[in-house]
């Protein structure tokens, strides 16, 4: 199918138009030159038109793909990640866990005065210290001295950094989003805006026209 008659068919489809006049002023409001004469549209001519909507619907596209690709990053960074829940409880070393927590006194004391990010097994950082938390003692009772000495006390816990730091990977991917979302606007409205004059350069609108010339 040629470009023009997908773009054709893209215009049909029902949604919000802009009027010729609200297209013709934000197209010259953005840098754009209309010429007219009487009520034809001269200049931008249909394979100019057709041209740059072709690449903002590219640009919508790829912007769509990278917010889609976002959104599911700033998901797995939520606090109440239910797939990382799923996971955790099908997880031999969270059971290895819950039993010494169950089962040794010790072990459950340790694990208090640490108090080991759990909820972020799956990152490998945080892996490794739990894995050799539960399975080696030595290493067990190091991490706690450390944790109830004097430096220990005045900072945050493994878990408490961890959070910090998940919080302001999801705040930095959050603001990516929002400027993926706010260019992706901007390129809905340009396709908007063209919409509008291919329309009226291919004849199908038979409202007024603007009399005179725009540059």
């Amino acid at each position: 199918m040629a470009l023009i008659d997908t773009i054709q068919d893209f215009i049909k489809s029902p949604r919000s138009r802009l009027t010729i006049e609200e297209a013709t002023k934000l197209y010259s409001e953005a840098g754009g030159i209309i010429k007219t004469d009487g009520d034809r549209l001269i200049f931008p001519d249909e394979e100019r038109i057709v041209r740059q909507m072709s690449e903002a619907l590219v640009r919508k596209n790829d912007l769509t793909m990278q917010i889609r690709f976002w959104q599911r990053h700033h998901r797995t960074l939520a606090s109440d990640n239910v797939l990382d829940d799923a996971i955790r409880v099908t997880d031999p070393l969270f059971w290895e866990h819950l039993m010494k927590l169950a089962m040794e006194k010790d072990y459950r004391q340790s694990f208090e005065k640490v108090d080991l990010p759990m909820k972020y097994m799956r990152d490998e950082k945080y892996r490794r210290i739990i894995k050799a938390f539960v399975r080696d003692k030595e290493y067990r009772k190091k991490l706690v001295k450390a944790k109830t000495g004097f430096l220990g006390k005045a900072s945050d816990s493994i878990a408490e950094s961890a959070d910090k730091k998940r919080d302001f990977k999801r705040k930095m991917v959050r603001d990516k989003l929002d400027r993926l979302l706010g260019e992706r606007e901007k390129v809905s409205k340009r396709v908007a805006i063209l919409e509008a004059l291919l329309e009226w350069q291919l004849g199908k609108v038979e409202e007024e026209r603007p009399a005179s010339d725009q540059e």
